[in-house]
């Protein structure tokens, strides 16, 4: 699988261990996407949680920014992901068919 580089450089510390994580899951060779899923509405849980208790004034806006970036990263993986599994299906599907036919 492809690599996927998040930019970690404004990344906070509570932050840090979920982006790693999903990096590392969208490397694999086999996605598990139950826990990709888990990742991901931990990082949003993560995300919501800083912006409700952090005053606006006092937003990393960098931080924002490059994890508005990353997310953008993530959905595009997985974007590319999900097209890959639906070209792989239509190759089965028109395998079984062929089958159906030689039966």
């Amino acid at each position: 699988m492809s690599q996927i580089n998040l930019n970690l450089k404004y990344t906070h510390s509570f932050l840090i261990d979920n982006a790693k994580a999903i990096q590392a899951l969208l490397t694999e060779e086999e996605l598990d996407e139950s826990e990709l899923l888990a990742l991901v509405e931990e990082r949003e849980q993560l995300i919501q949680h800083y912006l409700s208790e952090t005053p606006q004034s006092e937003w990393d806006k960098a931080f924002l920014r490059a994890e508005a970036d990353n997310n953008t990263l993530i959905t595009n993986k997985i974007v590319e992901l999900q097209k890959q599994t639906a070209s792989q299906l239509r190759v089965v599907v028109r395998g079984r068919k062929a089958i159906k036919q030689y039966r």
